[in-house]
């Protein structure tokens, strides 16, 4: 039994989707549905700007007042003092709060703490 595996290395920023099929000496499989976007191309510092068109989706530079982790647009969080703005245009708009404790956001040193416990 032949088991093949290939890595792809992307030469683009662009996001990614992937389609697979089986193929074997005998017969090969249909394609399968397409994944969801791969986000691994976007850095620590941007995120996946998913709230454009597909054919416009690109890493965007992460707000100052966020957590964005190379992740999609709907997945980045607040920082500690500040909450996200609902009704921004870009749907990315981040507000300081008027009291920080009332704005807990994302704390890098407690997920690093929850890994370490894993």
């Amino acid at each position: 039994m032949l088991v093949y595996a290939e890595e792809i290395v992307a030469p683009t920023v662009m996001p990614l989707r992937v389609r697979v099929r089986g193929v074997n000496p005998t017969s090969q499989s249909t394609w399968s549905n397409y994944s969801s976007i791969v986000t691994e191309n976007c850095d620590a510092g941007q995120y996946l700007q998913t709230q454009l068109p597909l054919g416009e989706q690109s890493c965007g530079e992460c707000p100052s007042e966020a957590y964005c982790g190379g992740m999609p647009a709907d997945r980045v969080v607040a920082l500690p003092g500040y909450w996200r703005v609902p009704w921004s245009s870009s749907g990315l708009g981040f507000v300081q709060c008027k009291s920080e404790a009332a704005c807990r956001g994302f704390d890098r040193a407690a997920l690093r703490a929850a890994i370490r416990l894993s």
